[in-house]
């Protein structure tokens, strides 16, 4: 990892090669809910809608105690070419504004539930709302979040709740990883985080701590099948293990496979302290990890999308809900001696969390309920043929070609030797003739 060399190089300025496939969620009776007729919401996924992620590594320093520092970027372009969709098309959503508020207020006395309810039949809020595609994913906002946002801005600090704007408004984050010959074993895992050595989303450091967790551009060298590796991805608000799973052969490479457990998002049955719930809450079921530190505080949890391995009471609280483990669960391809992926697939589902909200009249059948938004796979679709080249001579050619090399030399240098040896001999042997030649001379010549 220094400049000028590929490794450095194509990390500093790395390939676009991350896919983000975007899933949302419609609401397909809408009327029927409206009107009362039907009191479970049937969600159809739609999708995908395909970005391209952009990373950006700027700000580049080498510190003398074999760390680097850098400030990473990312952000999402959409791919019009990938694109089957229309991101004008319409949707039937859940009012993430409403049902956020309302959930975020359920333990609010009856003198602030009063004036919200107020508030909320002035505007004629309803509980779900026409949308476009667009705009829910990056301008989703309406007049009681943008009254709530000027009126509380500490309790409500975002006038957008676009979900991709979400994700991405604060997407940039100053890294310390360890590099160098003496850091093998943590080679590119976290030192510090925003000049930290947490991340500032837990209480508990137990969760919060960002050591060993990498990013998923590089992971340490020389990694075993015993290896945990540790992978944090912002929007998930913690570090999430992968185990190894099996060898594979990518690109003509020896390659480990690690996957994510259906069991990720499941709460510790030993009583330990868990990093799903937050303290003074009640402890979401099985399969939902509490996200909304990550989220201004939103009341959100993350899954497996389709509610994977999520506790079935969960699932059954809406109709459309069809999880596919091989569809749905995630892994990553690593090359061992170097801890490069080569490939990565990863799916999160967000989810809102409906508290108990018989106080507000509008959302009160939305009580105690877990609403699907979206969920989003992230494809690491391969690395570049430059670095396909320049991995497959570092870890097939040159160890093959090292073997007959140092043979090739080991043979070179025994025949120089003996050639030096018979030289020195022949030599040897010239100067004792040449020495009994004039011992035997007659004294009168």
């Amino acid at each position: 990892m220094r400049k000028g060399f590929p490794a450095f190089e194509w990390w500093a300025d790395p390939p676009q090669e991350v896919l983000v496939r975007m899933y949302v969620f419609n609401v397909t009776n809408y009327d029927e809910f409206m009107n009362g007729s039907q009191t479970k919401i049937h969600l159809q996924e739609v999708g995908p809608y395909i970005f391209r992620e952009k990373i950006e590594h700027k700000d580049i320093r080498l510190n003398e105690n074999g760390t680097l520092t850098y400030t990473t970027k990312r952000r999402a372009v959409f791919e019009p070419d990938l694109n089957t969709l229309s991101l004008n098309a319409s949707l039937n959503v859940p009012n993430l504004a409403l049902l956020g508020m309302t959930s975020y207020l359920s333990g609010a006395s009856f003198f602030v539930k009063f004036a919200f309810n107020l508030v909320v039949r002035k505007m004629d809020m309803q509980p779900l709302v026409k949308i476009s595609v667009y705009d829910y994913l990056w301008n989703n906002s309406n007049s009681l979040l943008t009254f709530a946002s000027k009126m509380v801005p500490n309790m409500i600090p975002v006038d957008n709740l676009g979900v991709l704007h979400m994700i991405y408004r604060t997407y940039e984050d100053e890294v310390t990883v360890f590099i160098g010959p003496n850091n093998t074993k943590r080679f590119f895992t976290m030192d510090m985080y925003n000049g930290k050595n947490r991340f500032g989303y837990w209480s508990n450091m137990t969760c919060d701590s960002v050591k060993l967790a990498t990013e998923g551009v590089l992971y340490h060298q020389e990694v075993s099948k015993e290896d945990k590796l540790h992978f944090f991805r912002k929007n998930l608000c913690r570090v999430t293990p992968l185990y190894f799973a099996n060898e594979t052969v990518n690109l003509g490479m020896s390659t480990y496979r690690y996957v994510l457990p259906l069991d990720t998002f499941h709460r510790p049955k030993d009583g330990s302290h868990d990093c799903y719930t937050l303290p003074g809450d009640k402890p979401h079921p099985d399969g939902l990890s509490e996200i909304s530190p990550c989220f201004y505080d939103f009341p959100m949890v993350a899954s497996l999308p389709h509610f994977l391995a999520v506790d079935p009471a969960v699932r059954n609280q809406v109709d459309g809900m069809q999880p596919d483990e091989e569809k749905h669960s995630g892994y990553v391809t690593i090359e061992p001696n170097t801890g490069l992926p080569l490939e990565s697939k990863a799916g999160m589902q967000c989810n809102l969390v409906v508290k108990n909200v018989d106080g507000y009249s509008p959302v009160k059948s939305f009580s105690n309920t877990y609403i699907p938004i979206f969920w989003l796979q992230l494809h690491q679709v391969g690395i570049p043929q430059y670095l396909v080249s320049m991995m497959y001579f570092v870890v097939v050619v040159l160890p093959n070609v090292q073997g007959v090399v140092s043979a090739l030399l080991v043979v070179l240098g025994t025949s120089l030797l003996a050639i030096g040896v018979f030289r020195f001999q022949r030599k040897a042997t010239k100067a004792v003739y040449s020495y009994i030649s004039l011992d035997t001379v007659p004294s009168s010549i």
